[in-house]
């Protein structure tokens, strides 16, 4: 099999696996995580990492919405995106 071949499969498995983790509920996320940190450490390739904290409903902090009973008694996000539009001066280049 060409270097070319292995190449484009790597990036069509990569490209996929980050689809599917994105699309995850953001619990199942958190959950997953939290193990795969566990395993590395285990196999010695993490040092002692930080632990997702579970908020007052037990659900782990995601901070993504506020359905949940923990998020509701904070109030909506405070996160500004902002957006810049810069005229273009007609030159083409």
């Amino acid at each position: 099999m060409p270097a070319d071949e292995l190449i484009a499969y790597g990036a069509v498995v990569c490209a996929t696996a980050y689809a599917g983790w994105r699309l995850l509920p953001a619990g199942w996320r958190a959950a997953l995580a939290q193990r795969f940190s566990r395993l590395a450490q285990r196999a010695g390739l993490l040092g002692a990492a930080p632990r997702v904290q579970a908020g007052p409903s037990g659900h782990t902090a995601c901070h993504t919405c506020s359905a949940c009973p923990g998020c509701a008694e904070k109030g909506p996000a405070t996160a500004v995106h902002t957006v810049a539009f810069r005229k273009m001066d007609g030159k083409s280049g």
